[in-house]
């Protein structure tokens, strides 16, 4: 049963190698026949060569003239057939490697299939249950408006998980386009903004670095920085720092809390699905799909996605770190934004001041 299932999904792989276990025989055999041939036709030549002349220097001259283009014939055969096989290696890699890129590809859209309907079942559920309840008339009256607020956050859990998922096929579909150059102080300040807007009570401090250009996808980029700053309201005790700098090649952001923490040999944990870290609480860091798709956009857009933690009751911080742009990239933009500006807003040319008309005085002749 093993060995069918691994058939049955490697059926391409399979396919390949049967084709290069026919055609590389195929080649060898051509390859040895063509070398008898040619060394037959020189035998038989050389026969008919010692029957029709006499020992001597045209017989010698015949001879060495014959086995210079015996020599030249099996170079050209066996040249022929290593070109073969060169070709037949390359065409097997290529082949191989795109198979078994389809094949990741496959696995892992089966994978977030599987994640993302097992992350649905739970807001579902609860919302089902709230509508039953609601529809039965068994809710009093005064906690219905925690039970609609409860709702709420059930929806725009799975509002989130769609956006994220999105993002992350997005990515995924730009793989070989890594986004468009961004402006940090701006990309940050949108975002804050709208988040303070949303969730008013959660108190986030940024400290900002440097104003750079980085070269990302906007909303890839917005829903890993909305990912760490949910954690980090979920599992934090209170404030949230934002800190950002740049170094040599990346701009770096770090989303600090000073929660439950976890201790440093569960940070990698925190970005597989479902898998919990024990917390000093009942509650527990990366226990859904939002850090682990996270670090799937990251890495698909060039960038890195990493968590620290001196331990228990410590805090957490995970750290972002988005490659820079080029200079020539950030010129262009500059350029085409002020560009944008002269067009946008043009200075007003001030119109003409009338000269003022002389006025006749009263003692002048007509």
């Amino acid at each position: 049963m093993k060995l069918k299932n691994w058939l049955r999904l490697n059926v391409e792989l399979c396919i390949l190698a049967l084709v290069l276990l026919t055609t590389v025989p195929l080649m060898a055999w051509w390859t040895v026949l063509m070398r008898n041939n040619f060394l037959d036709m020189r035998q038989m030549r050389v026969q008919l060569l010692l029957e029709t002349l006499p020992q001597g220097p045209v017989l010698d001259s015949h001879m060495a003239e014959l086995d210079n283009f015996t020599r030249r014939k099996l170079r050209m055969v066996f040249g022929e057939a290593g070109l073969g096989f060169v070709l037949c290696l390359t065409s097997a890699t290529v082949l191989f490697g795109l198979a078994r890129r389809r094949g990741v590809e496959n696995r892992r859209m089966q994978s977030l299939l599987q994640l993302t309907t097992h992350e649905l079942k739970t807001p579902l559920a609860a919302m089902r249950a709230l509508l039953q309840s609601l529809q039965l008339g068994s809710i009093p009256e005064e906690r219905r408006r925690g039970m609609l607020c409860q709702g709420l956050d059930e929806c725009n859990r799975l509002e989130h998980l769609a956006e994220t998922t999105l993002a992350y096929q997005r990515s995924v579909a730009k793989a070989t386009n890594r986004g468009d150059i961004l402006q940090t102080t701006a990309f940050l300040k949108g975002l804050l903004e709208h988040r303070s807007q949303t969730f008013a009570e959660t108190l986030h401090r940024w400290e900002p670095g440097p104003n750079a250009y980085v070269k990302a996808d906007a909303d890839s980029l917005r829903v890993i920085l909305e990912n760490l700053l949910d954690n980090a309201q979920k599992y934090g005790d209170g404030e949230i720092l934002i800190e950002e700098k740049t170094l040599r090649n990346v701009w770096q952001l770090c989303v600090k809390d000073k929660g439950q923490g976890f201790e440093p040999r569960y940070a990698e944990a925190l970005f597989e699905p479902f898998k919990r870290t024990p917390g000093k609480r009942q509650y527990f860091h990366g226990n859904g799909l939002g850090l682990y798709l996270s670090r799937r956009i990251a890495r698909d857009m060039g960038a890195k996605l990493y968590a620290h933690s001196e331990g228990l009751g410590k805090g957490s911080c995970f750290t972002l770190e988005v490659p820079l742009a080029s200079m020539p990239e950030v010129q262009k933009i500059q350029g085409e934004d002020i560009n944008s500006e002269a067009h946008s807003d043009p200075t007003p040319t001030p119109a003409p001041t009338p000269e003022p008309e002389p006025k006749s005085h009263p003692d002048a002749l007509p």
